[in-house]
């Protein structure tokens, strides 16, 4: 079993803490601190999250309701739109994950052993324009 990452260190000694990570990666995919400020309460059961799976109804005395959880194919009343964010969120994602994989290939892979550093490959990432 690995270690949990909020335990790790970066290069530069810095703790792999939520907050850390999100900050690194904002600066280059600014949607990702809304998304982890939107999903991060899936972990921990906020209640917007705890809202959203829940069904109400009202059994007809007007007082008392019942509760159903909601998750997953059964989540019966869902609008397409409902659904954009988490799309565009693992579209982001794996386009994340396609440069880490290529910059992973490109630093790991060469016929002649040598293993360049990021900044050899891709520039000083901190000096470059936004795109």
């Amino acid at each position: 079993m690995g270690a949990q990452i909020n335990r790790m260190k970066d290069a530069d000694g810095h703790k792999m803490t939520d907050k850390f990570l999100v900050d690194k990666l904002t600066t280059r995919n600014p949607w990702v601190e809304d998304v982890y400020k939107q999903t991060s309460g899936y972990i921990h059961f906020s209640g917007r999250h705890i809202r959203s799976v829940m069904r109400m109804e009202d059994l007809g005395s007007g007082d008392i309701l019942h509760g159903q959880l909601v998750i997953g194919p059964k989540d019966y009343d869902r609008q397409q739109e409902d659904f954009c964010e988490s799309i565009r969120c693992v579209h982001h994602l794996n386009l994340i994950l396609d440069f880490a994989l290529k910059d992973w290939f490109i630093r790991m892979c060469r016929p002649d052993g040598h293993i360049p550093d990021a900044t050899e490959i891709w520039g000083d990432y901190e000096q470059q324009p936004e795109s």
